[in-house]
C-alpha cells in the first residue's frame, strides 16, 4: 500500500502520468489538458537567469504564452463532457497552489535552475558512474477519437525520455579545492544539450592533501530566459541523477562533537550516517 501510494504522489506530482488512451507507441506520455510547466509542481529545472539577472519567478510561474494558450484554447474547445473526463483520468486539480504565493511569499526569488547534493568521498580509481534521468516536452500536432467516433484534431505536449549514463574518469575528477568540471549532456541524437552536470570540489583548505573530497554533483539548466512566460521548451522535467563507484569510496559525514546543536547533529547522523 505505502508503494502504490508514494507511485500515486509521484505521478501527480513529479511525472509522467501516461493516461490511456492519450500515449505514445512507445509508452510515453501525451499531454492533453495543459503544459508540463503547470501540471507538475516539482522535479522541474527552469532557465537560468539572464545577463541582465531575470529569470523565472514564483510571481509568474504560472503566466502563459502564446503556445501554451493554443493547447489550452484546443482542449476547452471541446465539449464539456470530454473536458471533465480527461481532467479526471488525469487526475489534475483545478485548485492547485491557490494559496501557494501567500504561504511562501517568495514572489521575488527564482524558481530552481539547479539541483545536488554533496558527500565525501575517495576518488575511485575507476571514476564515478553518474545515472540522469531527465524527460522533455515538445508541442505536435495530435488526433484521436472520442467515445462517438469525432476525430478531434489538436495540439499536445509529447514527453521524450533523455534519461543517460555518464561515466566520469578519475583524470576529470577536480582534486584541487575550489575548483569545479563540466561535463555535458545530450539528446537521442547525440547532440548537446543545455543541461550540464558540474562536479566541484569544496574541501576544507586543512584537508586538501588528504585523500578524503567534499565534492558537489549538481546538475544545471543552461537555458536562459526572460522572468515572464517561460517557455516549456526551456525546462527540463522529472529530473533526478545518482552517483556510484565499482568500489567502497563514500565516507560518512563528519560529525562535530558539540554540547550545542545537539538536534542539527542528531539531524546530520540521521541523513549522513551511511
Amino acid at each position: 500500500m505505502r508503494d502504490e501510494i508514494l507511485k500515486f504522489i509521484r505521478r501527480e506530482l513529479i511525472g509522467p502520468d501516461p493516461v490511456k488512451p492519450h500515449i505514445q507507441e512507445n509508452g510515453e506520455e501525451i499531454l492533453l489538458n495543459e503544459p508540463p510547466r503547470l501540471r507538475y509542481g516539482a522535479g522541474i529545472l527552469f532557465p537560468t537567469p539572464n545577463k541582465e539577472g531575470e529569470g523565472a519567478t514564483y510571481s509568474t510561474a504560472d503566466s502563459t504564452n502564446a503556445s501554451e494558450e493554443e493547447v489550452i484554447k484546443s482542449n476547452t474547445d471541446e465539449n464539456s463532457v470530454e473536458s471533465s473526463e480527461t481532467i479526471e483520468d488525469n487526475n489534475t486539480s483545478s485548485n492547485v497552489g491557490d494559496d501557494f504565493e501567500e504561504e511562501i511569499g517568495l514572489a521575488n526569488n527564482f524558481l530552481p535552475s539547479a539541483m545536488g547534493f554533496s558527500c565525501f568521498s575517495k576518488i575511485p580509481k575507476d571514476g564515478f558512474k553518474v545515472q540522469v534521468n531527465v524527460g522533455i516536452y515538445e508541442i505536435n500536432d495530435y488526433s484521436y477519437k472520442k467515445d462517438d467516433g469525432t476525430e478531434v484534431h489538436r495540439k499536445a505536449y509529447y514527453r521524450s525520455s533523455l534519461d543517460q549514463p555518464l561515466l566520469i574518469p578519475a583524470s576529470n575528477i577536480p582534486i584541487k579545492s575550489g575548483t569545479s568540471k563540466e561535463f555535458d549532456l545530450v539528446d537521442k541524437d547525440k547532440k548537446k544539450i543545455e543541461l550540464v552536470l558540474n562536479i566541484r570540489n569544496r574541501t576544507h583548505g586543512n584537508d586538501s592533501d588528504k585523500s578524503i573530497h567534499l565534492l558537489t554533483f549538481t546538475l544545471i539548466n543552461k537555458n536562459t530566459g526572460a522572468k515572464e512566460n517561460i517557455r516549456n521548451e526551456d525546462c527540463f522535467f522529472q529530473i533526478s541523477f545518482s552517483v556510484s563507484a565499482d568500489e567502497k569510496s563514500f565516507c560518512p559525514y563528519k560529525i562535530a562533537v558539540s554540547k550545542t546543536d545537539q538536534e542539527d547533529e542528531k539531524s546530520n547522523q540521521l541523513l549522513f550516517r551511511k
